[in-house]
This record gives structure tokens, sequence and C-alpha cells, in this order.
């Protein structure tokens, strides 16, 4: 950051200075090779407010939740190009981002149905959506470029009970 203009009181004024930003941590969210994913591509962060949702969603959110999203390409050393198998992952922080919990497939190319290969298809374009009515976090995202799908979790990016629809 460059240094801070200089503040000059005038008299009757208050000394004034423009507040620095306070330098942290750089932390990589995604690292090429974890979980055997070659790389990662269309990362998306979705900051969770602090405040807790409506009271009549019964989801209760805590302050610094951060979900980071991204297409998880060339899983097992397959190709790792836009098209071919590919996941959407998430990863979870709860420390405002200096420390992130384990990679998790949020969507994958194989719940679409048996009738598909799931070597040749794909999902990707992550699209996170947080509700703070509901208290739901939306994952809306693309089956092979040309069909949406989504997928809710109602418990803030923990993906045990997600069901994905396209309707």
């Amino acid at each position: 950051l460059p240094p801070p203009a200089q503040a000059v009181a005038t008299p009757g004024t208050e000394l004034r200075r423009t507040p620095r930003l306070q330098s942290s941590p750089r932390v990589s969210v995604f690292q090429a090779g974890e979980d055997n994913y070659t790389q990662f591509r269309i990362p998306v962060l979705l900051s969770v407010p602090s405040s807790p949702a409506s009271p009549a969603s019964g989801c209760v959110v805590g302050p610094g939740v951060l979900l980071a999203f991204a297409e998880g390409r060339g899983r097992d050393h397959t190709s790792a190009a836009d098209w071919g198998n590919k996941h959407i992952v998430t990863k979870k922080s709860t420390d405002e981002g200096l420390s992130w919990g384990r990679l998790v497939v949020a969507a994958n190319n194989t719940y679409v149905g048996a009738q598909t290969d799931s070597r040749n298809t794909w999902v990707g374009n992550p699209s996170p959506v947080y509700d703070d009515v509901t208290g739901r976090i939306t994952l809306v995202f693309v089956f092979m470029t040309r069909e949406p799908f989504m997928t809710v979790s109602t418990d803030i990016g923990d993906v045990s009970k997600r069901t994905p629809t396209n309707r």
C-alpha cells in the first residue's frame, strides 16, 4: 500500500487520517494436486453474513463463515480441459479465511443419471447464493454447459444433506 497522504489540520478542524488496510497472511484455498485434482478453475467465494438468518428458518449462522467453490479439474490425471471429468468442490472457513476445512465435492457428474458416462460428462460454473431469510445456500451450476442444476444446503455449506435438482 502507498503511504497515507499527509494529514493537515486547519484551525477549528480535527486532524483525520485515512485508515490503512491491515495486511493479512496469504492463504491458499485450493492447491493443485489436492485430492488428485490437477487444477482448480472458476473460483467463487461466498461470505455468509455474521447475523443469524430469520429465526423461523432454524438456521443459525456463526460469524466469519466463508465458503469457497471451484471446478476441480483433472481428477486422477484425466484432462483438465474445459470439457471432461470435472467436479464442483468446496471448502469452508469459520475463521474469516485464515484456515480452511477439507475439500468436499459439492456437485459431481454422476448424480444426473445412470444413463450418462461420468468420464465424458461434467458439471461447472459454480454460482452460490445465500438467502438470509431462509438461511439456505443454493449452488446453481450447469451440466455439460447447457442444462442448469442446483443443490440446496440448509446446514451452512455442509454437504451431507443435499439433493440436486434441475427444477
